[in-house]
């Protein structure tokens, strides 16, 4: 396999967000999308980032998403899998859980208040 089908993300919903990057084509970075999580100061919004890629350079597994906290330190969670119908699944867990953190902003630069969320689909 060298590529996702061509409509593949089209089936997701990014619009509460910012799409800055899609792509079908195998690479480090298939998708990147920003999703603003404080804009109260305005020179210095905070955002969480969803990143999807190939790992087939690394030991992620084929597939690898990220949400990552705006200092892009440590992930929020991460998701690996093997074939292109679990990306699918885990897309949509992944955008499920972005919308968790925007909603329980349980995420802070002054503290360790979480653990990053790993799933591992084996397939």
């Amino acid at each position: 396999m060298t590529e996702l089908p061509v409509n593949f993300w089209s089936e997701f919903d990014f619009s509460d967000g910012r799409l800055l990057y899609a792509e079908t084509y195998l690479t480090e970075c298939m998708l990147h999308a920003q999703y603003l999580y404080s804009g109260e100061n305005a020179e210095r919004p905070i955002f969480l980032s969803l990143v999807i890629g190939n790992g087939y350079d690394d030991s992620r597994g084929l597939f690898h998403i990220e949400i990552l906290w705006d200092n892009e330190k440590r992930p929020v969670a991460c998701y690996t899998c093997k074939t292109c119908e679990a990306l699918k699944k885990l897309t949509y867990m992944a955008l499920e859980q972005v919308h968790k953190e925007l909603v329980c902003r349980r995420l802070s630069y002054y503290g360790k208040l979480w653990e990053t969320i790993i799933v591992d689909l084996e397939q």
